[in-house]
């Protein structure tokens, strides 16, 4: 009976313990591990030796001794080069060197040690196996050389993640993808990415341990451009197709990035890209009001940035800064469907002038018909906004094509700033500050006639500060808050009394497509809009290691807030409410693995 109730007992607490591990959630996964066993030259294990990681350009260590397997592990180490030294009294110390740990990474380093009197240390240069042996995961890593060496058509950095296998790339629009101009300001204008036929708006994006998809959890740039800027300010990511762990979240996939840090040694670079029109050819549709061919419009792209990063305390505080401006002005031609003259005197064609004489530039005079004495005054002033055709422009039946010129104005600045601070040999701290505004003014946004321009802004925040703890060795925590902002609206900058056709405050010009032909008028439908979200977290980790066993378990709480706003022409503002305040409890983990040490 005291069997009975002991084993009752037992099971109690072990699945009471497992339900408040639940609510835990791993992470630590923008650092990366090493691992190993250190034996003698006969195969036996060395049991207490002395293993220490040193950070070669941050000079930073971190030590661990043996256990009673000979194995060792250390974890939450910061991406960068290394070199690890086992030691061990009555023996040589052995040191690896030119060990490179990247985001994600885990590697294992074995060690063989030679009796002697440990006058020096003996070198080994050979080569780390990069074979992943320690989880089931499958990844791909986009390096820091790929990163900064390979060409990206407008630096934008997410393109690389199409090197990965299984990833595809999902536009924003057909129309984006044919024309280059975004189109979709509410719902955002990022490229999406497929990877391994999962939903594109299921993978997470991580920097530093922060979750920074937008609202509608697109990828990491700018709403109104789409671009994600800032490519010398990542290190390096990692992209998890399949069977990775619980640390990571994501419904489908993972982008996982770390930021530059500082090193002991300065380091920097400043670069502008200029692009313009003068090598391009007409396009198609570049022609004159009279449909002769023209010059291509103008076009003026200039992309300039710089980076600067070292130590403010050698060995101690480090600093990394990264700007990054786009401006840019895209000339566009757009062909717009005007009314010819005729109309506006109440007039219409009752024949097709093309079908009996092809190029003809007006309607036959006995195919005239009166339909009204006098144009009406609001037809009138809608007509009135329409340009007049060209004296040569075909009449394709009261209505002529008319080349519209405009430029897509566009500025955007990505600013990032790093600081990391090795308190103690037990202690460290890095906070990390991302900012991204853009403003963008596209003339064509509502109607192919140019004037409702539309300015759009988007702005990103992303602030992330976190804190290392060794207990002792084999036992690590990690501590992080993070705050991440999400903003983007929209407005209509000019208005025109013609289209106020339901006056009342703050009403923007409606939209009017007046038929026979002719091209829609007005203001783009999707403004005025705001989408703003703002998500604090709060996480912890903790990591013990002993014998060939390891446990992870974290918590993260995050509390979000959103605020969508739009009003529709002709409607009432809808505005969403702020989501409830309320703790959100996401992917959690409890690994016991006794294949996790060699």
């Amino acid at each position: 009976m005291a069997s009975r109730t002991s084993t009752r007992r037992a099971l109690i607490s072990f699945f009471t313990f497992m339900s408040l591990l639940s609510y835990l959630r791993a992470q630590g996964v923008a650092t990366a591990r090493i691992s190993g066993t250190l034996t003698d030259d006969s195969g036996a294990v060395l049991v207490g030796a002395a293993v220490q990681a040193k950070n070669l350009e941050m000079g930073s260590s971190q030590s661990t001794v043996t256990d009673s397997g000979g194995r060792f592990a250390i974890s939450y180490l910061p991406i960068g080069s290394y070199e690890v030294r086992a030691s061990n009294p009555g023996f040589d110390p052995v040191v690896h060197s030119g060990i490179v740990l990247t985001v994600g990474g885990d590697l294992v380093i074995d060690f063989t040690l030679k009796i002697g009197q440990a006058r020096q240390d003996v070198i080994v240069n050979a080569q780390v196996s990069r074979v992943e042996t320690q989880t089931g995961a499958v990844s791909s890593l986009v390096s820091s050389e790929q990163l900064h060496d390979l060409p990206l058509n407008g630096r934008n950095f997410e393109q690389l993640m199409l090197l990965a296998p299984g990833v595809s790339l999902v536009p924003s629009s057909l129309a984006q993808t044919v024309t280059g101009v975004p189109t979709n300001p509410v719902y955002g204008n990022q490229n999406n990415y497929s990877i391994s036929g999962s939903r594109p708006v299921g993978t997470a994006f991580l920097l530093d341990n922060t979750d920074i998809g937008d609202f509608f959890n697109h990828g990491t740039g700018s709403d109104v451009t789409g671009a994600a800027l800032g490519v010398d300010a990542i290190a390096e990511f990692q992209i998890l197709t399949n069977t990775y762990g619980a640390q990571f979240g994501g419904t489908g996939a993972v982008v996982n990035m770390a930021s530059r840090s500082g090193t002991n040694q300065f380091h920097g670079a400043a670069y502008e890209f200029l692009r313009n029109n003068d090598l391009d050819s007409r396009g198609y549709f570049d022609v004159d009001p009279n449909g002769k061919p023209t010059s291509a419009p103008a076009y003026r792209r200039n992309q300039f940035g710089g980076s600067l990063g070292g130590p403010i305390r050698k060995d101690k505080l480090f600093f990394f800064a990264n700007y990054e401006g786009l401006r840019s002005s895209l000339g566009q031609t757009q062909i717009a469907y005007v009314p010819e003259p005729y109309v506006l005197k109440g007039q219409l064609c009752a024949v097709n002038p093309q079908s009996n004489s092809p190029g003809a530039t007006t309607c036959p005079a006995t195919a005239l018909t009166q339909v009204a004495p006098v144009v009406p005054s609001i037809q009138g002033a809608i007509l009135s906004l329409y340009p007049r055709p060209g004296p040569t422009a075909p009449d394709l039946g009261g209505y002529a094509p008319y080349p519209e010129r405009a430029s897509l104005l566009t500025s955007q600045s990505y600013s990032l700033g790093r600081l990391d601070y090795s308190i103690s040999s037990r202690d460290s701290l890095f906070g990390r500050y991302v900012t991204d505004w853009t403003n963008q003014t596209n003339p064509f946004a509502g109607s192919v006639i140019p004037l409702w321009p539309d300015l759009e802004i988007a702005h990103n925040v992303f602030v992330t500060a976190e804190e290392r703890h060794i207990f002792r060795p084999g036992a690590v925590n990690l501590f992080r808050v993070s705050f991440v902002r999400n903003h983007s609206n929209g407005n209509t900058t000019r208005e025109v009394s013609a289209l106020n056709l339901f006056p009342s405050p703050g009403r923007e010009n409606t939209s009017v497509t007046p038929g026979g032909g002719l091209s829609t008028v007005g203001a783009n439908g999707a403004d005025p809009f705001s989408v703003t979200q703002n998500r604090i977290s709060l996480g912890d980790d903790v990591l013990w290691t002993w014998g060939a066993h390891r446990l992870t378990v974290g918590r993260c709480r995050r509390r979000a807030f959103a605020c969508p706003r739009q009003r529709q022409p002709g409607r009432a503002l809808a505005t969403h409410p702020r989501t409830p305040e309320s703790w959100t409890y996401r992917h959690r983990e409890y690994r016991r693995a006794s294949s996790s040490l060699p």
